[in-house]
């Protein structure tokens, strides 16, 4: 990876979806290089589109989790932590895989 490289995951509610985009209500996360949590931007909440060749994977996360007020974390391992304030829920533990 380069220096200015960024990994972006989206958290929010499915919009839309159709052959050729998802739309969604989220807030996005933008992990610099190194993933340290300084390194972490976190954007507002937006209605945003995106083409499905754009999207690695997505995960469907349990309702328990407050998608609008969980902010990330990155763990010693490197895996992405979103906490609430009654919750801990590991991003990399859970995933399911859609390619």
């Amino acid at each position: 990876m380069y220096k200015e490289a960024t990994n972006h995951y989206a958290l929010g509610e499915l919009i839309e979806e159709n052959d050729r985009y998802i739309k969604l209500r989220c807030k996005t996360f933008h992990f610099k290089n190194p993933m340290l949590n300084k390194g972490i931007y976190i954007s507002d909440i937006k209605f945003r589109i995106f083409p499905w060749h754009t999207i690695s994977y997505i995960l469907e996360i349990p309702e328990e989790v407050n998608w609008e007020e969980a902010l990330p974390f990155i763990d010693e391992k490197g895996e992405i932590i979103l906490k609430t304030e009654r919750l801990t829920y590991k991003i990399e533990e859970n995933r399911n895989l859609w390619f």
